[in-house]
């Protein structure tokens, strides 16, 4: 059986930030990580997520206005 972590648990596991594994669990970043109600259920056996690879992608828009702009080509 597999046993998981919290975001919090793994956040002092992994030394970062709880919000950037909310974030990679919502881009399914996070191999294995399920979402059980309001909470998301990390594998222990799970990758850490690595900086080098969030540094080299580009921010996505939040809300459907930059991506309306970005789409129209106004902002680049």
């Amino acid at each position: 059986m597999t046993q998981y972590m919290t975001i919090p648990e793994a956040a002092l596991r992994w030394e970062i930030a709880p919000d950037t594994i909310r974030a990679g669990c919502l881009r399914h970043e996070i191999r294995g990580a399920v979402r059980f109600g309001r909470s998301w259920l990390i594998p222990e056996s799970a990758q850490r997520l690595s900086m080098a690879e969030k540094a080299g992608r580009k921010p996505e828009p939040r809300r459907a206005w930059d991506q309306k702009i970005r789409y129209v080509g106004w902002m680049e």
